[in-house]
């Protein structure tokens, strides 16, 4: 069973402007999945699989990865019941194709946390594993264990959580 919590949030200007943000990327994440749908309907008259979305769409947005398959989810369910419909005679529904300029974000269970009272989201854990905790140098690792030229060692799915809890505190 899941549940649905509604948060009142209090939030200062500049955390509004970035809501505000994720909202307007969110809207262009769902306009270009849009496009990216008819094209590849009208170049190969199929239907692209969800997973083709969901491909396609991977790493283009500064969004929680689990948001945009969450949203890439809703548009081809979307398209998929109005496919339905539309075979079931009903003619008055039509398939999404208005460009967004807003769009409600996304939160799955894996980019929001909840501690005590306070919800923490986060936006993306995109680069978190080659990032060294130590002096922020990018490395590329190779395998499970990240060594950096500082000396820094340790493993890479610590040094991920490391990068997740420097994004939640400083943002």
């Amino acid at each position: 069973m899941s549940r649905t919590y509604l948060v009142r949030l209090k939030l200062k200007a500049a955390q509004r402007e970035q809501a505000e943000a994720m909202r307007r990327e969110t809207g262009r994440a769902w306009s270009d999945m849009g496009t990216f749908h008819w094209r590849v309907y009208r170049k190969k008259g199929l239907w692209p699989f969800k997973k083709a979305l969901r491909c396609w769409a991977k790493g283009r947005y500064a969004l929680h990865p689990q948001s945009v398959q969450a949203l890439a989810d809703k548009l081809h369910a979307n398209f998929e019941t109005a496919r339905r419909l539309r075979r079931g005679g009903n003619r008055a529904v039509h398939f999404p194709y208005k460009r967004k300029n807003f769009q409600v974000v996304v939160w799955t269970n894996q980019s929001i946390r909840v501690r005590g009272r306070w919800a923490v989201f986060s936006d993306s854990e995109h680069g978190t594993s080659s990032t060294c905790p130590r002096c922020g140098r990018r490395v590329h690792p190779n395998g499970r264990v990240f060594r950096c030229g500082c000396g820094f060692v340790g493993h890479r799915d610590v040094v991920g959580a490391a990068g997740i809890l420097g994004l939640v505190e400083h943002g």
